[in-house]
């Protein structure tokens, strides 16, 4: 197999250092790894796996030199980028979530929709769903081999880390001030997050629902394509750093045993049932997804009343929602090209 030359921009970010971190301990055939950021990070080092690479100048970069780039960036920046790479025949993996929107059809969580990569030649943009659409795909994927949705309710509890080195930098900040109390300065969200729950930012619209609800809810239609299936998504904003959890609540046409459902869901590679320990204790972001690439399942269990299932689910939503996935759709696409 031919070595690949690959470039992250967004190195110096959480999903870029994620990313290069599992790279350089993947057995890919490796070539060259350009780590891209701003100017004003030009220079740094960063991880590799066992070793670092100096970060280079996005702005200077010709991305003749790659042959697969991903953009961990503000949408903006990868707006304005992504059409360079393109133009020079990289394959592009987006997950800064301009190119994840409608109408763009390839949108990939390698465990739930992976197939879709058959074909997939230069110059194509594939956009990488939010670490959310990626958790709940995937504990769904394994479970549609026996049943037939009628519904799904997610409640979500999203990390500060979603939204990058400035929410984690907010969270930890805020959580300093207030335990030296000190007043709470402006801060990323409009809101105190430390020791608090946010029921959700942002502007609604008028059914009541936010962008962010909205878009994950279209994204899990289009990867578990269904574009018909009523979807409801709720995001708290918690005091978290890392690790996305979700209370995943589904229908079904018929009833399926829970042992059957946890059966199916343990013979998939990367995800745990977790069974509480013996004081009684259930996966939580500290204890079990932090810095893991696996997906948690946890309290499986029937809804009154209709058939379908209950349950808790969680993975780390950097190293495993975002790097994770980019990975394995990287891994694919070189397979496919040989």
């Amino acid at each position: 197999m031919k070595q690949i030359n690959i470039a992250v921009v967004g190195a110096t970010g959480l999903v870029g250092e994620a990313f290069l971190e599992l790279l350089g301990r993947s057995d890919l055939p490796i070539g060259q790894v350009h780590a891209l950021a701003s100017s004003r990070s030009a220079g740094k080092r960063v991880s590799l796996g066992a070793r670092s690479v100096a970060v280079g100048d996005l702005n200077e970069f010709d991305f003749a030199e790659a042959e697969y780039v991903l953009f961990a960036v503000p949408p903006s920046v990868a707006e304005a980028v992504i059409p360079r790479a393109v133009a020079a025949g990289c394959t592009v993996l987006d997950a800064s979530a301009v190119w994840s929107a409608e109408p763009v059809p390839t949108l990939i969580a390698a465990d739930v929709n992976g197939a879709q990569l058959r074909g997939t030649s230069g110059g194509a943009v594939i956009g990488l769903p939010a670490p959310l659409a990626v958790l709940v795909g995937s504990v769904l994927a394994p479970l549609r081999a026996e049943i037939v949705l009628s519904a799904i309710e997610v409640v979500a509890f999203r990390p500060v880390s979603d939204r990058g080195r400035p929410g984690v930098g907010a969270l930890a900040r805020e959580t300093a001030d207030i335990l030296n109390a000190k007043a709470r300065q402006d801060g990323l969200l409009p809101q105190q997050i430390a020791f608090n729950l946010l029921p959700g930012t942002g502007v609604a619209a008028s059914n009541g629902y936010l962008p962010d609800e909205v878009g994950v809810a279209g994204q899990l239609r289009r990867l578990l394509a269904d574009p018909g299936l009523p979807v409801t998504v709720t995001l708290v904003e918690v005091p978290v750093f890392f690790g996305v959890g979700a209370v995943l609540r589904i229908e079904t046409r018929k009833p399926i045993a829970l042992e059957r459902a946890r059966g199916l869901l343990a013979t998939v590679p990367g995800i745990v049932v977790a069974d509480p320990d013996e004081d009684g204790h259930y996966p939580t972001p500290v204890t079990h997804s932090a810095s893991r690439d696996a997906v948690f399942v946890a309290r499986l269990r029937e809804p009154d009343g209709r058939a379908g299932l209950v349950m808790w689910a969680l993975a780390d939503n950097i190293r495993c929602g975002i790097a994770g996935n980019a990975l394995k759709v990287l891994r694919a696409l070189v397979a496919e090209t040989g």
